[in-house]
């Protein structure tokens, strides 16, 4: 007479057959078969997913099994950033980019195409990658880009700008709302005062105070004329001004300038730009990282302050950092290290060794530092 196996061995559902799976939750029950384990799962309400966060022995970690365990944890988090938030029923602040339609995206690409524009696109997650708003209307079939603006006190501000609106008009509409918001800001508090003065003297402000006599209505009236005289001189509505005083106020000249990104200097690398042409004509034939950032500075090109360096100057700079750098010995280098000697005598590199384009190597080793 056979031996029966032990109850350990056996399902722990139906204790009849030797068991073949192992709930990935309960990870000590074992079923033999579908109807065993379906059946575990109503008794123990058991959802069958495993808990990512269980203690684990250190033990087990060294194990196939524990390396999948991690594995798949891994790889659930990846898929759970790199998924849209309309998939999992949340928004998680990305930028609107990800939010339009196809063809709006598609409408912006040939956009760029067809302008000779260079977009390039910052890592998800990025600062500059949610602030991108720069959107494509598929009625007008027109770019509203995102401007970021740079003034020479470093102060950063971003507006909306049509494709066909120029420069000036673009920051003249820009400094224009934000004065509007400052006159706000400053009537708003001007109310405020005008309020706490009016509940003061209903709270009997103009009875004696320690023998002094309450003070005149007529010259409490001429000081208040007088300090909303000033307020609103301050504010620029105060129509009574020379044409002495206009011309001490008189702003300098205003130049901008496209900010050229990815380079391999500290100091930002721009482009000058003609305020009359229109943000299309300014991109034409640049490189813009999400959305263009322009300085707006009262220095001309060729006074520019030293903590600025133009795009020629940086151009002839990188060549003279670079004149000395024997693009075809790296080459040889890299191919003895990755194939040994026999890479350059009948490898990929043995037919094109004469043929090698240097400008296009060195400009591939410059885009490996700014990595």
């Amino acid at each position: 007479m056979a031996t029966e196996p032990p109850i350990s061995q056996l399902c722990n559902v139906c204790h009849n057959q030797p068991p073949k799976y192992r709930c990935p939750r309960c990870t000590s029950v074992r079923t033999c078969s579908l109807p065993c384990y379906q059946r575990h799962q109503s008794r123990a309400s058991c959802n069958g997913q495993r808990i990512e966060t269980q203690y684990v022995k250190r033990s087990q970690l060294a194990t196939p099994a524990g390396f999948d365990h991690d594995y798949n944890f891994l790889t659930k988090i990846e898929r759970a950033i790199q998924s849209p938030a309309t998939k999992r029923g949340e928004d998680d602040g990305e930028r609107p980019a990800k939010r339009r339609r196809k063809g709006a995206v598609g409408g912006l690409e040939r956009y760029c195409t067809q302008h000779s524009i260079n977009l390039e696109r910052a890592p998800e997650g990025f600062q500059r990658a949610k602030m991108n708003e720069t959107t494509f209307f598929q009625r007008s079939k027109k770019v509203c880009w995102t401007v970021e603006w740079i003034d020479e006190r470093k102060e950063k501000t971003s507006s909306t700008v049509l494709e066909n609106m120029t420069l000036e008009e673009a920051y003249r509409v820009k400094d224009k709302e934000r004065k509007k918001k400052e006159r706000q800001k400053t009537e708003t508090a001007r109310n405020e005062d005008n309020n706490n003065h009016k509940n003061a003297a209903s709270e009997g402000f103009e009875s004696t105070v320690d023998g002094v006599p309450p003070q005149d209505a007529s010259e409490t009236e001429s000081h208040t004329a007088s300090v909303q005289k000033t307020v609103a001189s301050i504010d620029g509505e105060d129509t009574a001004t020379t044409p002495e005083t206009i011309s001490q106020v008189r702003k300098p000249a205003l130049h901008f300038y496209l900010h050229v990104p990815r380079c391999l200097y500290q100091q930002p690398v721009v482009t000058a730009l003609n305020g009359t042409a229109t943000i299309t004509e300014c991109l034409r034939n640049r490189r813009v990282l999400e959305f263009p950032t322009v300085y707006v500075l009262p220095y001309p090109p060729e006074s520019l302050p030293a903590s600025f360096i133009t795009e020629e100057k940086y151009k002839e700079r990188l060549r003279q950092d670079y004149k000395d750098v024997d693009v075809a010995q790296i080459v040889r280098s890299v191919g003895a290290t990755v194939g040994g000697k026999g890479t350059l005598d009948g490898g990929i590199f043995a037919s094109q060794e004469d043929k090698l384009d240097e400008k296009a190597i060195l400009e591939m080793l410059r885009r490996d530092i700014q990595a």
